[in-house]
């Protein structure tokens, strides 16, 4: 499930629109993408988190990561294939895309390139918080939980896997 539009959008706003992934060369060294942001992508894989491998996960949280299409591409090994097989006529390709994905979350299988996450994720919430900070009439936008964690145990608050009555939306 994509992120919400308000927070996609926001995430583009704090990154000025740029892919945030960085490359290597031998002439440049370590360098920002220059591309522009095409994907907001869930560098913790909603799936992975709706089948139980995380042991806390709180919606408002989740690291999304504005990335141009390449790098996303490059994060999910099968897109490349999926938007082929879409370009050549399959109109299910992304829902099956997205149904091999569940299947694999839910046997534990990591089916993304998680190589670079950590550094990713640092990067995204330093970014993120310096734009936070110079930004504060721009407030990132809340994420309703998923329904497929709804708790309804009042100690769930306190474990992070619902959001107080207050923050939901009517």
């Amino acid at each position: 499930m994509p992120f919400p539009k308000e927070l996609a959008q926001w995430v583009k706003r704090s990154q000025d629109n740029q892919c945030i992934a960085v490359h290597y060369s031998e002439e440049q060294g370590f360098i920002r993408c220059p591309n522009p942001v095409e994907h907001v992508h869930h560098i913790e894989p909603e799936s992975w988190v709706l089948h139980g491998n995380e042991d806390f996960f709180d919606p408002n949280q989740s690291t999304a990561a504005g990335l141009c299409k390449d790098d996303h591409k490059a994060k999910h090994p099968d897109l490349k294939e999926t938007y082929e097989a879409f370009r050549h006529g399959a109109k299910d390709a992304f829902k099956t895309m997205a149904h091999n994905h569940s299947r694999l979350s839910s046997e534990g299988v990591v089916y993304w390139n998680s190589d670079g996450d950590e550094s990713l994720r640092q990067r995204v919430r330093e970014t993120q918080m310096m734009y936070a900070v110079k930004h504060q009439e721009d407030k990132k936008p809340k994420v309703l939980e998923h329904p497929k964690t709804k708790r309804t145990q009042w100690t769930d608050i306190f474990l992070g896997v619902r959001t107080y009555p207050e923050d939901e939306k009517p």
